[in-house]
């Protein structure tokens, strides 16, 4: 009965030519080796992490060797990345042992990892906020402002107020001119 079995099992099938089953299994080279590029792939993909946590301790201890005030300028004239993209290097380095990189396969994974937590941490922030992009930012995601982000934007939209209602007091006293004519 077995034999049945095994027989019925590689027997030749309708529609099937044998030779040629025999070339699709000497062509799965390139099975092979798409499937030795997506295994690559997916490698690149986790070491993308580990090698974000190293690039961050390396810029860690170049911001220690470096003067006050020197970290910036040294980011700016000697590498490829922003000054953003180092920041978020140095926090995957300070936080790697709650990536616990084996969980976490890809980059932007672990950013969001992090950033669930708020503790977003620019390195030498610019002084100056660019308070029309954090009012843009706040409209459309409600975030958490900073205390120095809250009074800008206050200013910001007490100046706007102020445009707006100079702008309804000439309409209305242009309104005024166009009933006594």
């Amino acid at each position: 009965m077995k034999d049945k079995k095994r027989s019925s099992i590689f027997a030749a099938r309708t529609g099937l030519d044998t030779n040629q089953s025999k070339e699709l299994a000497a062509k799965d080279d390139t099975a092979e080796k798409i499937n030795r590029l997506q295994e690559s792939i997916e490698t690149s993909a986790k070491n993308m992490v580990k090698t974000a946590i190293l690039i961050g301790d390396l810029l860690n201890v170049k911001k220690g060797e470096l003067k006050h005030g020197d970290f910036l300028p040294w980011i700016e004239s000697n590498l490829t990345i922003s000054r953003f993209t180092a920041s978020r290097y140095m926090k995957l380095y300070e936080n790697r042992d709650r990536l616990n990189v084996a969980r976490v396969q890809h980059l932007r994974e672990a950013l969001a990892l992090l950033s669930e937590n708020k503790i977003e941490k620019e390195i030498n922030p610019d002084k100056t906020i660019n308070i029309s992009v954090v009012y843009k930012e706040w409209k459309t995601t409600k975030r958490r402002l900073t205390n120095s982000e809250r009074q800008s934007l206050q200013d910001l939209i007490e100046k706007k107020l102020g445009l707006e209602k100079r702008k309804i007091t000439n309409l209305q006293k242009d309104l005024s001119e166009l009933k006594k004519n």
